[in-house]
C-alpha cells in the first residue's frame, strides 16, 4: 500500500490515522508506528488476512475510528 496522508489520531497521542491506496482503492489503518511518512510504500494486511503467529485480521474501531486493516513492518 502506498501512504497517502497522515493525521493525528483524534482519541489518542501514540496513534496515527493513516490513508493509503491499493489496488486502486482506498482505505483509512490506525496505526502505532512513527517510522513512515507520506509517499512510503508499505504491507498491508487486509481484514481476513492471518498473521505468522496465527492472529486474524479483522477490521476494528480503535479508541473511536474504524481501521480497515492493519500496516505492517518486517
Amino acid at each position: 500500500a502506498k501512504i497517502l496522508d497522515m493525521a493525528k489520531h483524534p482519541e489518542a497521542d501514540r496513534l496515527t490515522l493513516c490513508g493509503v491506496t491499493f489496488g486502486g482503492e482506498r482505505s483509512e489503518i490506525v496505526c502505532g508506528a512513527k517510522n513512515m511518512q507520506v509517499g512510503d510504500h508499505v504491507a498491508l494486511a487486509l481484514p481476513g488476512a492471518r498473521l505468522p503467529n496465527g492472529a486474524k485480521i479483522e477490521k476494528s474501531k480503535i479508541r473511536g475510528v474504524t481501521s480497515n486493516g492493519m500496516l505492517c513492518s518486517e
